[in-house]
């Protein structure tokens, strides 16, 4: 017999089964599985030939809990923050306890992640959208790193921590290559973007990129009240070489990690009355305001009860600050009101080399 056709019924054989015989060689099954592995590649290029084809492929996986497989639907530099994203909600989780704590540092270090140590050469020129170097940089397979942290999240988090699950697509507009549309989540709606690579269109998780072009949020205020609250702050903050002047701003209890804190909002423009609708309802529902986003250039100091900063972030031209460190700020809180002054200025340098400081003095009432 030939040897071709010798192979040829092998590989038949190794597909079809034949009956309780020995399985065969390595050699000639090999050759099988390399080919039938090629069939599910292709049906995956077809499942992401549109935006809603893979958001509701994304959308299956994540209300399954298979966070590994909800992963490889993303863009990279969406699979980064969701793995910070993740890595910072577990480490919130351990809440002082000793074994979570042990089980936590013990999968972080599988994957050459150290959060007690500086960032070094492998998270060079890896940046979160914070301008900080990204917790997850040294992780080459960060797929099987989402799916493992994430079921440690939902198996210790206690339903705390990031929430990456989604449900109804809305408003949703193509453009070439990219895609825009609104999504609707656990904690509200929030923009979210598509882009076409060669594997396809793959998600950009909701981001503060599309908050000036809110599709959700009327541009008209619903009363003069709200807009009061929001008249009693000067300063700048400047993001490179632009200044954006910050004229109006708001103020609420709320916690940051679990301690209570007084967060301060300063705004270019009144904050919409359906984003302080949102807060409100988050504030109640969960007595934090993790999930606040506001269109716009806006800067956010949360101050603990002793006038320690506890966490600045910012935003203006397609980038962000993120932390609490170079700030120097002065508070009283009483009578329901918090006011005082907060400056960085020294500038510090963001992901792609601008540097950004700010100035702000405010006196504003705290949201009942």
């Amino acid at each position: 017999m030939c040897q071709t056709c010798l192979f040829t019924m092998i590989a038949v054989a190794a597909l079809l089964g034949c009956g309780r015989s020995n399985p065969p060689t390595q050699t000639a099954v090999t050759p099988v599985l390399v080919a039938w592995q090629g069939k599910p590649k292709a049906a995956a290029a077809r499942a992401f030939d549109t935006p809603q084809a893979v958001f509701q492929v994304y959308h299956d996986a994540t209300h399954k809990g298979d966070w590994q497989a909800a992963s490889r639907y993303l863009t990279p530099e969406s699979q980064a923050m969701m793995a910070d994203a993740l890595i910072m909600g577990a480490s919130f989780s351990t809440a002082d306890d000793k074994k979570k704590e042990a089980d936590l540092t013990q999968l972080l270090k599988r994957y050459g992640i150290d959060l007690d140590a500086d960032p070094g050469p492998a998270a060079t020129g890896s940046a979160n959208r914070g301008g900080m170097p990204a917790l997850s940089a040294r992780v080459k397979n960060k797929p099987a790193f989402i799916g493992e942290i994430g079921a440690w999240q939902e198996k210790n988090g206690g339903g705390r921590g990031p929430d990456f699950r989604v449900e109804k697509l809305t408003a949703l507009e193509v453009k070439g290559n990219s895609a825009a549309g609104v999504v609707q989540t656990a904690r509200g709606e929030r923009p979210i973007e598509f882009h076409r690579t060669n594997a396809g269109w793959l998600i950009s998780l909701p981001n503060r990129k599309l908050g000036a072009a809110d599709p959700v949020a009327p541009a008209a205020a619903d009363g003069k009240e709200s807009d009061a609250r929001q008249t009693a702050c000067t300063g700048t903050f400047w993001m490179g070489n632009k200044a954006h002047p910050l004229k109006h701003a708001i103020a609420y209890r709320t916690k940051f990690v679990d301690d209570p804190c007084t967060a301060v909002v300063m705004t270019t423009q009144p904050i919409r009355p359906r984003e302080l609708q949102q807060l409100k309802n988050l504030l109640q529902k969960e007595g934090s305001d993790d999930a606040f986003f506001v269109s716009g250039v806006s800067l956010k100091v949360v101050f603990d009860d002793a006038g320690a900063v506890r966490h600045v972030f910012g935003w203006a031209d397609n980038d962000s600050i993120d932390g609490n460190s170079g700030v120097d700020a002065q508070v009283e809180r009483q009578d329901g009101r918090i006011k005082g002054r907060a400056a960085m200025k020294v500038a510090e340098p963001v992901a792609n080399g601008l540097k950004h400081r700010f100035e702000v003095q405010f006196d504003v009432e705290l949201m009942p």
